[in-house]
């Protein structure tokens, strides 16, 4: 469990550092804020939370598949969808990240725990983002992008 939590922590490094300007002063060093550290290292965080606890992923096509849909779901913020005018949809986003684990359910994870956790992650990532800007918290960027990072791994 413990190596769990260190994994959301890096995780939420990692989904920090996607985010973040070049110019921005803060503990994350300049080179790992690439837009790619967010979409393809976070994923890998999640993936390795969840061999941990299932060691047969580890050789199974399946969590490539899982991997690539991930960092896929990373790269949209459901932003085009009609009724949320142009702003990011975290609800959605958060949803389609967790969905996108669906591939497991053919290497034997269950397909209720992958529903289920898409839906927690999309009530957490967009409740976290309707809570943090509706009280106009300071570095909101700070507290979501760390949010949604360490929620993935969990």
């Amino acid at each position: 469990m413990i190596f769990k939590i260190l994994l959301a922590i890096v995780s939420s490094i990692f989904y920090r550092a996607g985010g973040m300007s070049k110019e921005d002063k803060y503990f994350i060093p300049v080179w790992l804020r690439q837009g790619w550290v967010r979409d393809w290292l976070c994923p890998i965080c999640t993936l390795i939370a969840l061999i941990i606890k299932h060691p047969h992923l580890l050789f199974s096509w399946w969590t490539f598949l899982a991997y690539g849909l991930l960092g896929g779901a990373l790269t949209t913020y459901w932003d085009e969808v009609p009724f949320n005018k142009g702003q990011d949809n975290f609800w959605m986003a958060g949803f389609f990240v967790g969905l996108a684990l669906f591939p497991l359910a053919f290497a034997g994870i269950s397909i209720w725990y992958i529903l289920i956790r898409a839906a927690v992650m999309g009530v957490l990532w967009g409740g976290c983002n309707r809570i943090v800007n509706n009280n106009k918290v300071k570095h909101s960027d700070y507290v979501e992008e760390h949010f949604r990072g360490f929620v993935m791994v969990l």
